[in-house]
Formats: structure tokens, C-alpha cells, sequence
């Protein structure tokens, strides 16, 4: 995990009858809220180099870790959560050159639908990320030097997916 920032992340919990301190974890991004009482990231309870995906029930206060999808990873292609929380969407990157984009069911894990390969290049930098615009839909975009710094690629499909649209976009530049 190198030179990416590491969190203590606190939570705060408030009820009709005081505010307490819910749960802490280790985080390298803070967890997206799913509805009004989950909690759902990438987070370690006891050390940075040990980090899993976690959901965490506010009304119950129970956490639950679940294992880390391979090509997850933190800080360089970030993880994204659908908006009812069945879904994490993301972009793996492998021999540091081809990118690929993941759907999965979460917790477990299964693989609902992935991008094709792209070659990104050679880069430590984070080369794409994921989005859900609805909460059956997700858009997974990849910049890529081979297209320009200012283009990217873009996935769209809905849950199932059966099939990816795909285009490109391009990053207008301004000068004054």
C-alpha cells in the first residue's frame, strides 16, 4: 500500500437519547453510507496491512468483515458501492498495465459482470473508478495514455448486465 493516506476513521452514532461513539476503523477512504443504517468499506480494525471489506449495522452496532475481492486496491482504484449496498463496483489493475472493471455482489464476492481488459499504460497513479448513477445502473471509466490524459473510456450498464455500452469522454480545457 505505498504512500497512500491511512485513517482512523470514528464513527459517530446519534439516537434519541445521547450520541456514542459506534465504531472505529482503519480506513484508507471514508465508507459509504448505504440507506440509513449501514455502513460499507474497506477497513481494518486492528492494522492498516490487514484491510477487508466491512459492513457495519448502526441500528445493531455489529460489524462484519468480509474477504477482499482480488484486484481491490485501495487508494490506486478505489471501491464503490451500489446505493442499496448489494453491489461493490471497482477497477482492478494488473501488471501495472491492463485495467479491468468489476461488478460483484457483496458480501460474497461473485463476479456479476467485468469490462474487457484495457491497456492503461504503465502507471502507479489511479487510472479509473466507478459510479452509480441509479441504483441499478453503474458507469466504470478508465483515462488512459494511449487516448490522452484528457479522454477517458466509459462502461454504462444496468443490473443484470448482459451487456456493457461503451464511449468515450474527453476532459474540456479551458485556458484564460
Amino acid at each position: 500500500m505505498g504512500g497512500e493516506s491511512q485513517v482512523y476513521c470514528g464513527v459517530r452514532v446519534a439516537t434519541a437519547r445521547d450520541t456514542v461513539t459506534a465504531i472505529g476503523l482503519w480506513v484508507v477512504n471514508p465508507p459509504y453510507f448505504v440507506g440509513d443504517s449501514m455502513l460499507v468499506g474497506v477497513g481494518s480494525a486492528d492494522t492498516v496491512s490487514s484491510l477487508r471489506l466491512f459492513r457495519y449495522n448502526v441500528r445493531r452496532r455489529r460489524i462484519a468483515f468480509f474477504s477482499m475481492p482480488s484486484g481491490i486496491m485501495p487508494g490506486i482504484a478505489d471501491l464503490s458501492v451500489s446505493p442499496d449496498g448489494r453491489y461493490v463496483a471497482y477497477v482492478s489493475l494488473s501488471e501495472r498495465t491492463l485495467a479491468t472493471g468489476f461488478v460483484r455482489v457483496f458480501p460474497n464476492g461473485r463476479i456479476l459482470a467485468q469490462t474487457p481488459s484495457i491497456d492503461v499504460g504503465p502507471t502507479d497513479m489511479p487510472v479509473g473508478g466507478a459510479r452509480w448513477p441509479t441504483f441499478d445502473s453503474v458507469e466504470i471509466l478508465f483515462q488512459t495514455e494511449q487516448l490522452a490524459w484528457d479522454r477517458w473510456i466509459r462502461f454504462r450498464g444496468t443490473i443484470p448486465i448482459s451487456h456493457w455500452q461503451v464511449d468515450t469522454l474527453r476532459v474540456e480545457q479551458t485556458t484564460r
